[in-house]
C-alpha cells in the first residue's frame, strides 16, 4: 500500500513540474509576443500586411488587432492554413483575412505588392530568409518594416536591395531582425 500511494504522489508531482514548466514556457512566449508586437508601434494603424510563413497566424492576427487594413497569410501547409482560418473566425478579424496556400518564394514572384508590414517566421536553421529577403524587397512599400524572426546565430545580411537592418532583438534563442525599406528620393 506505502508503494502505491508514494508513486501516486510521485506522478503528482511530475505532473505539477510538467504543469509548472508549461505555465513558464507559456509566459516566456506571451513575453516575446508582447515585445515583437511592440516593436510594430506606429507601424500597424492602417497598414497593408503579409504574414508569411504563417503558422497559427499569431502575429498577422495581432497586426490586425492593432487596427491594420488587411493582411494576406500565406503557408504550404493546408493544417495550418485551418488553423489559421479558424484563429482568425475566433478573433473576429477573417473579414480583413486573406488566406492562401503556397510556396514562399513563388508566392512572392507573383504577387504585386506593396506591403507596409511583413512578418517572417520560417522554420529554422534551413537559411530561407536570405533566400526569401531579396526577393520581398521590391514588395515593400517605401518606409515599410519586414520583421524576421530566426535562430539567434542565423547570419543575416546587412542590406537586402532596399531592405536595411535597423536593429535585432534577443529573446534567449531566438533573434528577431528589424528590416525598414528606404523611402524613395
Amino acid at each position: 500500500m506505502k508503494n502505491k500511494v508514494w508513486r501516486i504522489a510521485e506522478n503528482i508531482i511530475r505532473a505539477g513540474i510538467t504543469l509548472f514548466a508549461g505555465f513558464l514556457i507559456c509566459l516566456l512566449l506571451q513575453y516575446y509576443l508582447d515585445n515583437f508586437v511592440d516593436s510594430l508601434t506606429g507601424v500597424v494603424p492602417g497598414a497593408r500586411v503579409l504574414d508569411l510563413f504563417a503558422g497559427s497566424g499569431q502575429l498577422g492576427i495581432e497586426a490586425l488587432s492593432r487596427r491594420a487594413k488587411s493582411c494576406i497569410f500565406v503557408d504550404r501547409s493546408s493544417d495550418a492554413l485551418a488553423i489559421v482560418k479558424a484563429n482568425c473566425k475566433t478573433a473576429g478579424v477573417d473579414r480583413q483575412s486573406d488566406i492562401r496556400q503556397a510556396e514562399a518564394l513563388p508566392f512572392l514572384a507573383n504577387i504585386r505588392g506593396p506591403f507596409d508590414l511583413v512578418l517572417l517566421d520560417p522554420p529554422f536553421h534551413y537559411d530561407t530568409l536570405n533566400e526569401v529577403l531579396p526577393a520581398l524587397a521590391d514588395k515593400v512599400a517605401p518606409g515599410g518594416v519586414v520583421l524576421a524572426e530566426s535562430e539567434r546565430e542565423a547570419a543575416l545580411p546587412e542590406r537586402a536591395g532596399a531592405l536595411v537592418l535597423a536593429k535585432q532583438y534577443y529573446y534567449g534563442k531566438i533573434m528577431v531582425s528589424r528590416y525598414e525599406k528606404e523611402e524613395q528620393a
